[in-house]
C-alpha cells in the first residue's frame, strides 16, 4: 500500500512550529495572575522564566507544548514583561523540558499524552474509518477531542501514524473477510458485472447499466428499475453474509460503492482481487438498497398523483351536482315548506274545541287531499336533489383510477422485500396476499387493515366485491405504512424500522456500560436522578418567574381579563439592522422546534433557545399539581402534568437514540426523518416529547422571566434570516430548486453552493482583520470590532453576483492585500 501523507508539507510546518503572536495573543497568552507568578517564583534563572513562560503561553493556545524555535519578539514581550534584561532565545534542555512540562500539565488539569488518550483516539477513530472520513478531517477530529478531553496534543507525526495504522488495519479486516466469506459462485456473478457480453446489442457492460435508476413513474421505467433489482437481488442474496461480516456501517458502505459508481470499469478490473471484489459487493449492496428506496419513492408518487387525481374529481363532480341541482333544491324546499304549512294546518283543527270529531276529521282529510300531490313530488324529487351528498361517488372515482395505477406500482409491490419483525401485522399479511396471488386476488383478500367506511364500499349494490377499489385501496395503504413505519423494508437506506438504525439491541445490552461512556451520557444514566434534578430546577424556575411578575420586576408582561398574557422584547438601544454594511466595499418568524429537539439537545448538552411565536397559546407542564402554584398566587400556571412513568420505563431506549447519534452509529437527520414519521404512539416518540416537555417548560419560563434571553434569541433570528436570505441569493437560478435527479448529485450540488457561501464569508473576515490591522485610531478600530460583535459576515452586498469569474493563474491575484496564510493550529484551535 503506497503511503499515504494526511497534512501536507505546509500543514504540518504550521502545526509543529510554534505559534506567530500577534500583540492581542501575547496580551492574553502571557497573561500573569497570581498562580502563574507563584510558579515563576520557584524558578530561579531569569533565562529559564523565560523559557517557561513560553510553554505556557504556547500551551494555552494549541495544547502543545514546544520546545524549539521560540520567536524573537515573544521573547522580547516576556522580557519587559518580566522586567529581564534582553537575553537570548532560551536553548533546549531536556530534563528541563521535561520538568516544566509536567508543571505546566498539572498547572492546567491536563494529562499527558499515552495509553488513555490513545485508546480514547482508537474508539473515536475506528467509527470514522467505518464511515471512511477523510484523513484530513480525522486529523482535525482528534485534535478537537484531545482538547475537549484535556489530554496534551502531541506531534503530527505522532497522531497522523495513528490514524494511518488504523486505517490500514481496517482495510486488512475488509479484504480479510473477503478472502474468507467469497464464494465460486459468488465470484463468478460478480465477474458478470465487468465482463462484456459479445451477445449484447449495446457495448456497454452490466455494471454500467446498474449505475443509474430511473426516477419517472412511467410504467416502462418502472419496468425497467423492477429488472435491475432482480438481477440484483439475484447477487445480493449471494453476496449478504459477506457484506454483513464487512460491519460496515451506511457511510462506509457508500464510500467504496460510490468509487464504483465514479470509475470506469477498466480501472475496477485493475484492481487486487479482494479489493476489486470488495468494490463490487459494496456497489451491489448499495444500488440494491438504493433501488428498493427508488422504487418506494415511485410507489408514494403514484399513488398520490392517484389519490389526488380521484379526489379532485370527486370535487368537480359534487361542484357540478350541486350547481346541477340547484334548481331542485329550491323546489324540495318550497314543496317542503308547503308541507309543513299544511301540518300547521293540521294542528290547528286538532287544537279547535268548537268542531266535532267529525267536522275534525273532514277537514283533516281536504287538507291532506290538497297537498296530496305536493307530497308525493317531494317523495320523487328527495333523491334526485341530495344525490351530491352520496360519498360513495369518492369510491367510484378511486376505482376508475385503479387500472392506471396497477400498471405503474402492481411489479413495484410484488417486488419489495418487507421486514415481518418490525411491520404491522395486518397490512403485512395483505401485501404477502397480494404478491402470493400475484395480484390476482378475489372477495377472500384480508380486509381486515382497512377501516369500515373501506370495507363497506368494497362490495357494490349486488353484494359484489369491486377488485379494482381493493386494489388501490391497498396500495394507499402500504404507501402510507411505509411512510408512518408500519411498515419497513429488510433492505434499504430511507424505509428500514427505526430500530435497525439504532445500536443493535444485542450489542447495546452487552456492552452498554462502554456506549455510555464512549457516548459521554454517564450524567443520564440514573433516569430517576435525571428527572429529581430536573423537577427541583423547574420547580424553582416557577417561583423565580412569578415572583418577579408579582413583585413587578418583569414590567414587559400583560395579562387581559381572562389572565392571558403578552409579552414584549424591546429592541436594544443603537441597535443598527446591519451593522457591517458600512466598512464593506461599494414580521414575525418563529424558529423551527418540537419537544424532540429539546429533549435531544438537551442530552446532547446543547443549549436549545428557539424565538416561539404565539407564547402564550404555548402549554408548559409541571410535576407539582396546578393547585399547588395556584394557592401562591402565580399567573403563570402549568396546562398538564410530566407522566415520569412513561419516560422512566424508555429510559434505555432513550439512552439507546442517543448513544447512536453520539457515536456515529448513523446520522441524526436520519434517525429524526424516521422517528418523526412514526405513528404518534410510538412509544419512543412519546417518552422522547414527554421528556422534552419538561426542558421546553423550563426554556418557556426563563424567555418570559430573562429579557436579555429575548433580546440575543431576537437578534439571532435576524442573524438567520439573512443567512437563509444569502442561500436563496447564492441559488437565483430555477427558482431555489434543484434540477438533479438522484440524491449524490444533489449533494454535490448542494455542496458546491456552500462553498461559494464560506468562500464570500472567508473573504469578509480576511477582509475586516485587514480593516482592523490598518485602522491606528483606537475608538475607529473599537467600532469597527463592536460592529463585528453586534453584528453579522454573512453579508453578501458588496460581491457581484451575477458577474463572470476568471480563476486562470494571471487573475488569481489579490487586489487589496489580503493573506492567505492562517496558521494550521489556529484552524484547530
Amino acid at each position: 500500500m503506497p503511503r499515504m501523507t494526511i497534512l501536507n508539507s505546509r500543514d504540518r510546518a504550521e502545526f509543529d512550529n510554534t505559534p506567530e503572536f500577534n500583540h492581542y495573543d501575547r496580551k492574553k497568552y502571557f497573561a500573569l495572575n497570581n498562580d502563574v507568578r507563584q510558579l515563576l517564583n520557584n524558578i530561579q534563572v531569569p533565562q529559564n522564566k523565560i523559557y517557561f513562560m513560553l510553554m505556557l503561553g504556547y500551551f494555552k493556545y494549541t495544547n502543545k507544548l514546544y520546545t524549539k524555535k521560540f520567536h524573537e519578539k515573544d521573547v522580547k514581550y516576556l522580557c519587559s514583561k518580566l522586567s529581564i534584561n534582553d537575553i537570548e532565545s532560551p536553548k533546549y534542555h531536556r530534563q528541563m523540558m521535561t520538568r516544566y512540562k509536567k508543571t505546566i500539565l498539572k498547572h492546567l488539569n491536563y494529562a499527558p499524552y499515552g495509553k488513555k488518550s490513545e485508546q480514547l483516539l482508537k474508539t473515536d477513530i475506528g467509527i470514522m474509518v467505518r464511515s471512511q472520513v477523510r484523513p484530513k478531517l480525522m486529523f482535525i477530529r482528534c485534535i478537537h477531542l484531545l482538547k475537549k478531553h484535556k489530554f496534551e496534543v502531541p506531534s503530527h507525526h505522532i497522531i497522523s501514524r495513528f490514524i494511518i495504522k488504523e486505517m490500514n488495519l481496517h482495510k486488512k479486516e475488509l479484504t480479510k473477510s473477503v478472502s474468507w466469506q467469497l464464494t465460486d459462485d459468488l465470484k463468478i456473478s460478480l465477474n458478470s458485472l465487468v465482463e462484456n457480453n459479445e451477445l449484447s446489442k449495446t457495448e456497454n457492460y452490466p455494471l454500467t447499466l446498474l449505475k443509474k435508476f430511473h426516477q419517472s413513474t412511467k410504467p416502462m421505467k418502472v419496468k425497467e428499475n423492477i429488472a435491475d433489482l432482480k438481477l440484483l437481488k439475484d447477487i445480493y442474496d449471494q453476496a449478504e453474509p459477506l457484506y454483513r461480516s464487512l460491519n460496515l456501517n451506511p457511510e462506509g458502505l457508500r464510500f467504496y460503492a460510490n468509487y464504483v459508481l465514479k470509475s470506469r470499469v477498466s480501472q475496477i478490473i485493475q484492481k487486487e482481487p479482494d479489493d476489486k471484489y470488495l468494490h463490487l459487493v459494496t456497489f451491489v449492496t448499495h444500488q440494491y438498497f438504493t433501488l428498493q428506496d427508488t422504487l418506494v419513492k415511485s410507489l408514494h408518487q403514484a399513488v398520490k398523483n392517484s389519490v389526488n387525481g380521484a379526489l379532485r374529481k370527486h370535487k368537480d363532480q359534487c361542484y357540478e351536482n350541486r350547481q346541477h341541482n340547484a334548481g331542485k333544491i329550491k323546489n324540495l324546499v318550497s314543496h317542503t315548506t308547503k308541507s309543513l304549512s299544511k301540518l300547521q294546518t293540521i294542528k290547528t283543527i286538532v287544537e279547535n274545541r268548537l268542531a266535532t270529531d267529525a267536522e275534525k276529521l273532514n277537514q283533516i282529510k281536504s287538507a291532506i287531499y290538497s297537498v296530496q300531490d305536493s307530497v308525493q313530488d317531494l317523495i320523487d324529487l328527495t333523491p334526485e336533489a341530495t344525490d351530491f351528498l352520496n360519498e360513495g361517488s369518492y369510491y367510484d372515482m378511486l376505482e376508475k383510477q385503479s387500472v392506471k395505477l396497477q400498471n405503474r406500482v402492481s411489479e413495484i409491490i410484488q417486488n419489495l422485500d418487507f421486514c415481518e419483525l418490525t411491520s404491522a401485522k395486518d397490512i403485512l399479511a395483505a401485501a404477502d396476499h397480494y404478491k402470493m396471488k400475484d395480484g390476482n386476488i378475489n372477495h377472500k383478500a384480508p380486509v381486515i387493515l382497512f377501516d369500515s367506511d373501506d370495507q363497506k364500499a368494497l362490495y357494490n349494490d349486488e353484494g359484489k366485491f369491486r377488485v379494482s377499489l381493493y386494489k388501490i385501496l391497498l396500495f394507499r395503504k402500504i404507501s402510507d405504512g411505509l411512510r408512518s413505519g408500519q411498515l419497513n423494508l429488510r433492505h434499504s437506506y430511507q424505509n428500514k424500522a427505526l430500530v435497525d438504525y439504532m445500536i443493535e439491541s444485542e450489542m447495546w445490552h452487552e456492552n452498554r456500560a462502554d456506549y455510555i461512556r464512549n457516548a459521554e451520557l454517564e450524567s443520564f444514566t440514573d433516569c430517576d436522578i435525571v428527572l429529581s434534578d430536573l423537577e427541583n430546577i423547574l420547580d424553582n424556575q416557577y417561583h423565580i418567574t412569578n415572583k418577579n411578575i408579582i413583585a413587578g420586576k418583569n414590567s414587559h408582561i400583560r395579562f387581559n381579563k381572562e389572565k392571558k398574557f403578552t409579552l414584549q422584547t424591546p429592541k436594544v438601544d443603537k441597535e443598527a439592522s446591519s451593522p457591517l454594511s458600512d466598512y464593506f466595499p461599494n414580521n414575525q418568524y418563529t424558529h423551527g422546534y418540537n419537544e424532540l429537539i429539546f429533549a435531544t439537545t438537551h442530552l446532547l448538552d446543547v443549549s436549545f433557545a428557539p424565538r416561539i411565536k404565539n407564547l402564550k397559546k404555548q402549554q408548559i407542564y409541571s410535576f407539582q399539581k396546578k393547585s399547588y402554584y395556584e394557592k401562591l398566587g402565580y399567573k403563570i400556571l402549568p396546562k398538564k402534568y410530566i407522566n415520569r412513568e412513561l419516560i422512566k420505563s424508555h429510559w434505555d431506549d432513550i439512552l439507546r437514540f442517543m448513544a447512536t447519534i453520539k457515536l456515529k452509529e448513523t446520522s441524526a437527520s436520519q434517525l429524526f426523518k424516521r422517528l418523526n414519521s412514526y405513528s404518534k404512539q410510538h412509544s419512543l416518540y412519546r417518552a422522547l416529547k414527554e421528556f422534552g416537555k419538561i426542558i421546553k417548560s423550563i426554556f418557556i419560563l426563563k424567555y418570559i422571566d430573562n429579557l436579555e434571553l429575548r433580546q440575543a434569541i431576537e437578534k439571532q433570528l435576524n442573524k438567520v434570516e439573512s443567512s437563509n436570505k444569502f442561500s436563496r441569493a447564492i441559488s437565483f437560478g430555477n427558482n431555489q430548486e434543484f434540477k438533479q435527479d438522484t440524491k449524490e448529485e444533489q449533494i454535490i450540488a448542494e455542496g458546491c453552493s456552500r462553498i461559494i457561501k464560506n468562500s464570500i464569508i472567508c473573504w469578509n473576515y480576511l477582509y475586516l482583520r485587514k480593516q482592523i490591522e490598518n485602522e491606528d485610531n483606537p475608538e475607529k478600530k473599537q467600532e469597527i470590532m463592536d460592529a463585528i460583535k453586534n453584528g453579522s459576515v454573512v453579508t453578501w452586498q458588496h460581491i457581484n453576483l451575477h458577474g463572470e469569474y476568471d480563476f486562470s493563474d494571471g487573475k488569481l491575484l489579490d487586489s487589496i492585500g489580503l493573506s492567505l496564510t492562517k496558521d494550521f493550529s489556529e484552524m484547530v484551535a
